[in-house]
């Protein structure tokens, strides 16, 4: 009988585990149109998005999304779309900024 509420502890507990981390919670997240990085969701500072700016045009990147979520060390980001190959450019420019 005790084993079962055990077992049935555990099951409940890993459900929840699940459920928290299913959906990844964003920082921020700049959306790249044109060339431009806007700001579509969370908060970051301007001199970030300068930087984004600067790559992007460095890069010759025209569209693209980044997405920051918080981890053991610091932020990380997360590229998609063409932006993807600049994705350790830009977290320098996060870590380090000019």
């Amino acid at each position: 009988m005790i084993g079962m509420w055990i077992g049935s502890g555990i099951c409940v507990a890993l459900i929840l585990l699940i459920g928290l981390n299913w959906k990844r919670q964003y920082l921020f997240v700049l959306t790249i149109t044109e060339g431009k990085a806007q700001l579509t969701h969370g908060k970051v500072d301007g001199p970030f998005i300068e930087d984004v700016n600067r790559i992007c045009e460095l890069f010759s990147v025209r569209e693209g999304v980044i997405k920051a979520v918080a981890g053991r060390k610091g932020v990380n980001i997360l590229c998609d779309g063409p932006i993807k190959a600049q994705q350790r450019a830009i977290q320098n420019a996060m870590n380090h900024p000019l």
